[in-house]
């Protein structure tokens, strides 16, 4: 619920808990990915095409990307270390922030709670390790825990304090589901309930107090979803209208867009987080994308 502020809010022992989402914003971002440097942005409330933002310094398969709704991040993927950042509210190219720990791992799994930018295993290299940088300021990335399984390119979401990894490839599919406290650098832990399938190179993204796996190799339409805070339960939630992998998604918190996919698919696909059901049609991206990386920013 809100309260007169507009603010998103819960109850506690405390009383009144602020559940703002520190990670996710109005703008939502498609960036880069195979043989691409191109950004493209649109606003997730109102249905339409993309437009152009800017640039990346390269073209990398497996973007990421995650933000502090302020600044985004974009890890390089495949065959590269470099991290490049945008401001959410001002077009333009991505510039220098740091360099991951690896330097040829693939596309990570990337969550955030507003302070902490962390990248979770890599897909090329079947790496476990979880990097993790402080947004707002820039330098390399550090890493003191691993995922239960060695993978990148899953699924995503998550609150404020806890994140959820799910699926992934790595040396093949998975369908393993772990999480993290994101304020800790302690490892994952295992979130006792799997996908339905093993399906490597899929897309994700939280809202409402729920992660999502959608898409995957084979060109797969499942939609699944998890409670963030309760372990034990993955649910299906739908099909997406075209079949990817390599597509990547970002939410406002409500309402979730997916973007592209194999064979520089310009599709957009969006629903609403908490309201199972198919995807439909949102728009058309400005330039098609597979492996691209998916965020949000600027306040809601």
């Amino acid at each position: 619920m809100t309260n007169f502020y507009g603010q998103y809010i819960g109850f506690g022992a405390g009383g009144v808990v602020d559940l703002t989402p520190l990670q996710r914003g109005s703008r939502g971002f498609a960036c880069a990915g195979h043989s691409k440097t191109t950004i493209d942005y649109f606003t997730i409330a109102t249905l339409g095409s993309s437009a152009d933002f800017g640039d990346t310094d390269s073209a990398t398969n497996g973007k990421s990307g995650v933000t502090n709704i302020t600044r985004g991040l974009m890890p390089a993927g495949s065959s590269a270390a470099g991290i490049e950042y945008i401001t959410c509210a001002s077009l333009g190219n991505g510039q220098t922030f740091g360099d991951q720990t690896h330097t040829s791992g693939g596309k990570p799994i990337t969550v955030g709670n507003g302070t902490r930018g962390i990248m979770c295993g890599a897909d090329d290299s079947a790496s476990a390790v979880i990097d993790v940088v402080t947004i707002a300021s820039t330098g390399n990335a550090s890493t003191n825990s691993d995922l239960t399984v060695a993978r990148g390119g899953g699924g995503r979401g998550e609150d404020n304090t806890r994140a959820v990894m799910m699926g992934g490839q790595g040396s093949s599919g998975t369908n393993t589901i772990d999480y993290i406290t994101m304020a800790t650098d302690d490892n994952a832990i295992d979130f006792s309930a799997t996908l339905s399938n093993s399906f490597g190179y899929l897309g994700g993204t939280g809202g409402g107090g729920r992660a999502m796996a959608v898409g995957g190799c084979l060109s797969q339409t499942a939609m699944e979803f998890v409670v963030i805070q309760t372990t034990g339960t993955a649910s299906a939630f739908g099909d997406l209208f075209g079949g990817h992998r390599g597509i990547d998604a970002c939410s406002n918190d409500t309402r979730g867009v997916a973007c592209g996919g194999y064979n520089q698919s310009t599709d957009m696909q969006y629903w609403a987080m908490l309201t199972e059901g198919n995807a439909a049609d949102f728009g058309d991206m400005v330039d098609g994308k597979q492996y691209n990386g998916c965020m949000s920013g600027v306040p809601l």
